[in-house]
């Protein structure tokens, strides 16, 4: 008798928690390069007030941000910066020699949205008028890629 009871009070004071809510559709898909969890039409959330930031919903975004996609094959460096930015960002290059040095903007449909050449160490490239997505940011020497960036434009 003494062990149900036990067992009851166990039972009454273990509290799980877990994502729940009401939407109209929503579902998981997945690939080899990866996965994503989504839902369609939430009807009704809770908003908790309190010294935190609580973000309300069912799928909360997060942002990874990937700063160089392929290693350098240049014996000098190259930084690019702020990444993500919103209106401009810096392409620096620790290198004397400048000749056949280029750099080129593509969104992710494989379009080119800037091409230029790159004459000094500190490069400022004019990302006001991109939408906001993410670009890759390749570097050419002689028309040989030596590095790519995967840019985040904001807002």
């Amino acid at each position: 008798m003494i062990q149900q009871i036990l067992f009851i009070m166990v039972l009454l004071t273990v509290n799980a928690f877990s994502q729940d809510g009401t939407v109209s559709s929503g579902g998981d898909t997945k690939s080899e390069s990866g996965s994503v969890s989504y839902s369609i039409g939430q009807v009704s959330y809770e908003i908790q007030s309190g010294d935190g930031y609580v973000q309300p919903g069912l799928q909360q975004t997060y942002k990874v941000v990937i700063s160089s996609i392929k290693e350098s094959e240049s014996n000098f460096s190259i930084e690019l910066y702020p990444n993500p930015t919103t209106d401009n960002v810096v392409l620096k290059i620790d290198e004397s020699d400048f000749s056949g040095l280029e750099y080129s903007l593509v969104n992710l449909l494989g379009i080119t949205v800037i091409n230029n050449s790159i004459h000094s160490t500190e490069t400022n490239i004019d990302t006001s008028e991109l939408t906001a997505s993410s670009y890759i940011l390749n570097i050419f020497k002689e028309g040989k890629t030596i590095q790519s960036f995967k840019l985040i434009k904001s807002k």
